[in-house]
């Protein structure tokens, strides 16, 4: 009779893991040559290690569920999961009535997609027109006053990109400019 040890089944999970990790590697240099190629392959793998990690806390254990959280990851930031922009990304991974994974994917899935019709727009084209008003800024038009440097950078914000300001609402803004300020500070 064939025994497996716990050892030996440690050294299969690992090398699963690794194999995993490659594959990942690969489809991330593919699905964002850019981003991969501006941090390096060293990054994107820490990345991707980080990704599997907090995938298993909301208990996205399956390959397809864990992908798609890494993806997530790469597409709105490696907080995205507490990022005041995204608070139905929090609600949605922390709900505890969902209990299949890929039910929780699906609903990740959905609210991504009605986030970036509305706040990216067709094609990107809410993005797009962003990125161009962004670029034609001058570096002397950004608040400077501590005084009211909050309101000012909100009106900025709006301004920039008034679809995804609206989706994602004031509030979320304002807290999303107070955790800058914080890590700034940090």
């Amino acid at each position: 009779m064939l025994t497996i040890r716990k050892e030996q089944m440690e050294v299969f999970e690992e090398l699963a893991l690794r194999n995993y990790e490659d594959e990942m590697v690969q489809h991330i240099k593919q699905s964002t040559p850019k981003h991969s190629e501006t941090i390096g392959e060293p990054a994107v793998r820490q990345v991707i290690r980080i990704g599997i990690e907090r995938a298993k806390e909301y208990d996205l254990t399956n390959r397809g569920p864990g992908r798609f959280y890494i993806e997530l990851m790469f597409m709105f930031g490696s907080d995205f999961d507490t990022d005041p922009q995204y608070p139905w990304a929090e609600e949605i991974l922390s709900d505890s009535e969902i209990t299949d994974q890929m039910e929780r994917a699906d609903r990740l899935y959905n609210k991504t997609m009605d986030y970036l019709e509305k706040a990216a727009g067709p094609e990107y084209k809410y993005e797009k027109e962003a990125m161009r008003r962004l670029s034609q800024m001058r570096f002397e038009d950004l608040p400077t006053s501590e005084e009211d440097f909050e309101s000012e950078i909100v009106t900025h914000l709006n301004r920039i990109h008034p679809q995804k300001f609206e989706y994602i609402g004031e509030t979320a803004i304002r807290e999303l400019i107070q955790r800058g300020n914080e890590v700034a500070e940090s």
